[in-house]
């Protein structure tokens, strides 16, 4: 799995010119992110990650970069939903 990382961020470094700092785990079920790869994104150095659990971000995210909540954003989701999300449910940090 590390080694997946690491070859798919020097595709993207490739493709994109510039070097990766942030990661999202792929979609999945709630523990599909676990301790071992949140070791995986602090050895390659990357400065966060989001993971498969949903939730909005609080100051005790702070000391936990490499396992963040995320939001989901869905391809059919209207933008008043998406306007609603941001006002609601994002943390101002």
């Amino acid at each position: 799995m590390l080694e997946e990382i690491k070859t798919g961020n020097a595709l993207l470094k490739e493709l994109l010119g510039v070097e990766v700092k942030h990661f999202a785990y792929p979609f999945g079920r709630v523990g599909d992110a676990g301790l071992r790869e949140v070791e995986a994104i602090k050895a390659l150095g990357l400065r966060s990650a989001v993971t498969t659990r949903r939730g909005t971000l609080f100051n005790a995210h702070k000391d936990s970069l490499a396992c963040l909540p995320r939001i989901m954003l869905t391809q059919n989701m209207p933008l008043h939903g998406i306007w609603r999300i941001r006002e609601h449910r994002v943390a101002r940090l």
